[in-house]
């Protein structure tokens, strides 16, 4: 605190802000703000509801989270989403950069990278939308959550902006890829392209 002593109320405040930027706490209070404001524009933000079918079983229906193409899941360029090891799903050629969401639920979690969220809806489907292939290592850079874990959501709320060119430039692919991760709990869990 020696720097603080005695110098001018600018040197004072500059010397706190350094000492938080430090710390972390300074970008981070800022970051907070920045992502309460993106949260409070995606609900009042005029909803599009999705309206086309990509998944169906008996405890209901999955819409289409992004304008886009769609494609077969064996075309999905990972592994992992293509031979299904996750769950049945597709993959979508993204139009725009917003996600909706595909029906009314609870956000599960959102990964640290901020490229995947998992939605919880009736009859406990359990959702994985993938935005990218390969983009956890993007670390978060041009994802932007507008809901946070526990929040409920409605068909057709935004819930994650991204950035096509940030995720082109980086060098990975801005495909969307859909999974119903526990499409094995279903006797008639299907796709629809």
């Amino acid at each position: 605190m020696g720097d603080l002593e005695g110098g001018s109320e600018e040197e004072t405040s500059r010397g706190i802000q350094n000492m938080l930027k430090t710390f972390g706490l300074f970008r981070q209070k800022r970051r907070v703000k920045h992502r309460d404001t993106d949260r409070r524009e995606a609900q009042t933000a005029a909803a599009q509801i999705p309206t086309n079918v990509i998944i169906s079983c008996e405890a209901g229906k999955v819409l289409q989270p992004v304008r886009g193409k769609i494609i077969p899941q064996e075309e999905i360029p990972d592994d992992l989403f293509a031979n299904a090891i996750l769950g049945k799903g597709v993959g979508i050629e993204p139009e725009e950069e917003i996600i909706v969401a595909p029906y009314d639920g609870e956000i599960s979690f959102i990964a640290d990278s901020r490229h995947s969220i998992g939605i919880t809806g009736s009859g406990n489907m359990k959702l994985l939308i993938h935005v990218g292939v390969g983009t956890v290592a993007m670390n978060g850079d041009g994802f932007t959550p507008l809901v946070a874990r526990g929040d409920r959501v409605q068909a057709g709320q935004r819930i994650l902006k991204f950035d096509r060119n940030k995720i082109k430039t980086a060098g990975y692919s801005d495909l969307v890829v859909i999974v119903l991760t526990n499409s094995d709990d279903y006797n008639d869990a299907k796709v629809f392209l």
